[in-house]
């Protein structure tokens, strides 16, 4: 609590001297956020590693003990050199009882993984390996055309349009649009009594409307909105969620029994849940972010043995 007095009792007067120093201020807080993040990533991972280490390596060695018991089971012995070896129709058996739901494909390209030498048969190694080879998590990728290219294949590939696409798919696409958010986190800032600042808000939804729309129109919809595609979901459900919240807001406001803070408070925290848009464009922000995504999971069922 003094901390934050102390903190409002510095930010105030400076913000009533002149509006600039709310740019200093958010900048303070960026770099601050950084490296805040940084260090409790670090300290988090470390004691993550640190105790799950042995649990780790005991867990690889009873696997591989596993896959070694299956092998004598399943070995035969090549008749050329006496090598014990499991053939591919084996081995394709096991596949399928172990993981029935990958597809041919994929279980022809764990094959030539392992049987590197095209021989029909691996040894034990490799045979090892193959618990390895099935946790690795493999993407097939169908290269489906635009709906629009299919509906109006002549105004999709019309020049205009090929040149609308080459402008959102260009890195200066994304740069303009950083710099939108900065200058929404700026406006954020201010004072909403102001008419210009509150009618502000209305453009900065569209401009985001708009990027939205236009990566929709360039990009294939259902690529678009994979399951691997997390930002481009965070964007969407942002953006949208704000929208209602504004709109919900100003019919409030334009009723005249405006009281509750409730729709106030959910419009501020999307306003400022909008700006994390910009970690997907700073290489080092995207790193911790997408680590702490990946081993968020794990470190609560860590947590939950422990307890």
């Amino acid at each position: 609590m003094s901390f934050s007095a102390a903190l409002s009792s510095s930010w105030m007067p400076a913000y009533n001297a002149s509006f600039v120093f709310a740019i200093f201020f958010i900048v303070y807080i960026l770099i601050n956020t950084y490296i805040f993040m940084s260090v409790f990533l670090a300290v988090v991972y470390n004691n993550y590693k640190k105790y799950l280490k042995e649990e780790v390596r005991q867990l690889v060695r009873a696997k591989r003990h596993k896959m070694a018991r299956a092998f004598a089971v399943l070995q035969e012995q090549r008749e050329e050199a006496g090598e014990l070896v499991v053939t591919q129709a084996n081995w394709n058996q096991v596949v399928r009882l172990v993981r029935p739901d990958i597809s041919n494909a994929h279980r022809e390209l764990l094959w030539s993984v392992s049987d590197d030498k095209n021989q029909g048969s691996i040894g034990k190694v490799a045979f090892v390996q193959l618990a390895d080879l099935l946790n690795i998590e493999v993407i097939t990728l169908k290269s489906r055309p635009h709906p629009l290219h299919s509906l109006c294949p002549a105004f999709y590939l019309s020049a205009p349009s090929r040149l609308l696409c080459r402008i959102v798919q260009h890195r200066a696409f994304v740069i303009v649009y950083d710099l939108i958010i900065l200058v929404n986190a700026v406006f954020i800032g201010l004072d909403e009594e102001n008419p210009m600042i509150a009618n502000s808000e209305w453009v900065f939804l569209a401009l985001y409307l708009l990027e939205i729309l236009l990566k929709l129109y360039v990009f294939e919809p259902r690529a678009f909105f994979s399951r691997h595609s997390f930002w481009n979901w965070f964007d969407t459900i942002i953006v949208i969620s704000a929208l209602i919240a504004t709109i919900v807001n100003s019919a409030m406001k334009s009723s005249g029994g405006y009281t509750s803070r409730q729709i106030l408070d959910i419009v501020f925290i999307l306003r400022v849940l909008r700006l994390i848009r910009v970690v997907d464009s700073i290489q080092r922000f995207r790193a911790i972010i997408n680590t702490l995504i990946r081993i968020g999971p794990m470190i609560l069922t860590f947590g939950q043995h422990i307890i």
